[in-house]
């Protein structure tokens, strides 16, 4: 009948076409694919004689081949699209592992140094211990304005770079003597996720320029903490505020006692102008360079009640008595 003229040599001839496609690699694909093409073109010719042999129409046939073919065609861009997939995926997965292995060998071929002059880059001391061998990555550690600490990791890529810098005693810079050592990693202090609903993060609170211009930068920065206490404390008990200079976003970070408190805070203070700065006030988000000391501050919890709401005079509007309650810009 007419099922016939699609016979089983045909489907045959399919199914080796898609296996052949799945093994072959992406260089030999496109020639692979017209060979199985001239061989399915001479099949398909060899079907239309036995079909009018048998009384079969010819466009029947056809239609039966055009269906088996598209099929076919199917099959071969997904096999196709699953081999670009898997070479992708192996692709990732090796530089995944390389990433790993560095990630692994770096604390054992770091060393900590400390006596580094504040004033001098990474460059000055990755340059200087590139004489013990290839240093691929330097860092020095800052304190909460942003300045150099005057210590800090060198990597190096070999053990044996690692091992003559630590053997050598006379390590200077300008003259300063440097301190060379192996270093002591200790997990980076992080925020209880119970607790994360209880801080709130106040962003664009001051700007590094004005810590920059200000004659006493940690008066400042103290009187600006005091400033957001006050104001926090209208809204429920606090137990921790504090800045965070070196960060760009110039957050200031407060912890409440109550997760209500935290977000009857951000509901008010989102969108608040302050300094000329629209203030983004969330929720805490687990950033590990934001960690709040986990005690509470009972100095200044004792010390710093809540700022009083200022009484308006008998004639003053209401508008004016709401200007005059509101602390920040």
């Amino acid at each position: 009948g007419g099922a016939c003229a699609v016979d089983e040599r045909f489907q045959a001839a399919v199914r080796a076409t898609t296996e052949a496609e799945e093994a072959m690699s992406a260089g030999s694909y496109a020639a692979a694919m017209a060979a199985d093409r001239a061989r399915l073109a001479s099949a398909q010719k060899r079907n239309l004689e036995q079909a009018s042999l048998h009384g079969e129409e010819e466009d029947a046939v056809q239609g039966a081949w055009d269906s088996v073919l598209r099929g076919g065609q199917q099959q071969a861009a997904e096999s196709e699209e699953e081999v670009r997939r898997k070479k992708a995926q192996k692709k990732s997965d090796k530089r995944n592992a390389k990433r790993a292995e560095t990630a692994a060998n770096a604390g054992s071929l770091s060393l900590y140094v400390s006596g580094i002059p504040q004033e001098l880059s990474f460059n000055a001391v990755q340059n200087l211990f590139s004489k013990a061998g290839k240093v691929t990555r330097c860092k020095l550690y800052k304190d909460e304005t942003g300045e150099n600490k005057g210590d800090g990791i060198v990597t190096f890529a070999t053990e044996e770079g690692m091992e003559a810098a630590l053997e050598r005693d006379d390590w200077n810079l300008f003259g300063d003597i440097l301190t060379v050592s192996r270093p002591t990693f200790t997990s980076r202090e992080t925020a209880p996720k119970e607790d994360w609903r209880r801080i709130v993060t106040l962003k664009h609170m001051f700007s590094q320029e004005e810590l920059g211009a200000a004659a006493d930068y940690r008066a400042y920065v103290t009187g600006l903490e005091e400033e957001v206490w006050r104001e926090c404390a209208r809204i429920g008990t606090v137990e921790q505020v504090r800045s965070f200079a070196a960060d760009p976003a110039c957050p200031v970070m407060v912890r409440f006692r109550e997760v209500g408190s935290a977000t009857r805070c951000i509901a008010e203070f989102d969108g608040r102008w302050f300094n000329e700065r629209a203030v983004v006030a969330e929720e805490y988000d687990g950033n590990r360079k934001r960690v709040l000391p986990a005690e509470v501050d009972e100095e200044r919890q004792a010390r710093l009640l809540p700022q009083p709401k200022a009484a308006p005079p008998p004639s003053a509007p209401a508008s004016a008595a709401a200007a005059a309650a509101e602390p920040f810009d």
